[in-house]
């Protein structure tokens, strides 16, 4: 057994531990692999999706939220485009052997130019601003 399938089990032994989850119809000897949520459970568990919910459907003007069942007719997978085009282009990091989704990575990058760009950009309003200051103040003073 390795070290994070121990550290996976501690997880659940204290989330059980402390009422997050119960084994499913734990009462009737229970169901593998499933598990109901004991009332910290299901406050974290709402909280969560209410945090994801807000960063995907509130924060972005050209996505709206739909909470539908996962059981569809095959028509509307396909018509979603889930079928034909929807996929995550994967890279996989053969150094670290860690999998990465490639849209992650292009944001991850782009959100480092913008930082760069703004910090640059602070350093240039500064440096015009303590250059402007220096000429106006020569003009007011002449310099001897």
């Amino acid at each position: 057994m390795s070290a994070q399938e121990d550290k996976l089990k501690d997880i659940i032994g204290h989330a059980k531990e402390y009422g997050f989850v119960f084994p499913s119809s734990e009462i009737y000897d229970g169901l593998s692999a499933t598990y109901d949520y004991g009332q910290l459970g299901a406050e974290l568990k709402n909280n969560i999706k209410n945090y994801w919910w807000k960063a995907m459907v509130h924060m972005h003007e050209n996505i709206v939220g739909i909470d539908a069942a996962i059981f569809m007719h095959p028509t509307t997978w396909k018509a979603s485009g889930h079928v034909d085009a929807f996929n995550d282009p994967l890279i996989d990091n053969k150094d670290s052997k860690k999998r990465y989704r490639a849209d992650v990575l292009i944001e991850e990058h782009i959100e480092k130019i913008r930082a760069k760009t703004k910090k640059k950009l602070k350093r240039d309003a500064q440096n015009l601003v303590m250059l402007l200051m220096k000429q106006h103040s020569e003009i007011l003073i002449p310099t001897l």
